[in-house]
């Protein structure tokens, strides 16, 4: 605090004595002063703060529900969607995985479940499912060993 005033002092009597020049000496004054060459002090203002924005309100954790939702949608899908891709071929990326699971009409996600990631394996012909909830719970099904090997509860899949 003390640096701030200081340095606006120090302005304010810059910027008082940068005016002064231009005025005719007062009468009683014989001496007149020659305008000045040096280039006028750049004056750096002192940085305010900025308000940080309100913090947006920290979601909800999922619920034990909601975890369990992805988990049972995963080992629903996962392996129906290798039935299909034994016959069809596997999909090498997340789209051809969501064409597949439309094909899917007798299964159903749960509400708030998406399939948010695929990762296929074209040298074990195994792939990775992951379905999310909109709360951040989601689940891993791994068709190697045939489970699901991952969940959580916030952060969405991996």
């Amino acid at each position: 605090m003390r640096l701030r005033l200081a340095l606006l002092s120090a302005a304010a009597l810059l910027t008082l004595a940068a005016c002064g020049s231009d005025e005719e000496p007062s009468a009683g004054s014989s001496q007149t002063q020659p305008p000045s060459t040096a280039a006028a002090p750049t004056l750096t203002p002192t940085p305010t703060p900025t308000p940080t924005p309100s913090q947006p309100a920290k979601a909800k954790p999922a619920t034990a529900a909601q975890i369990q939702s992805t988990i049972d949608d995963v080992q629903s899908y996962a392996p129906a969607m290798e039935q299909v891709y034994f016959d069809q071929g596997y999909p090498k990326d997340l789209a051809g995985a969501l064409r597949t699971a439309k094909q899917l009409t007798f299964l159903k996600l749960s509400q708030g479940n998406t399939i948010a990631s695929y990762v296929f394996d074209p040298s074990d012909q195994e792939f990775q499912l992951c379905i999310e909830n909109t709360s951040g719970a989601w689940a891993v099904y791994d068709t190697s060993p045939m489970s699901t090997t991952s969940s959580g509860k916030s952060g969405g899949c991996p």
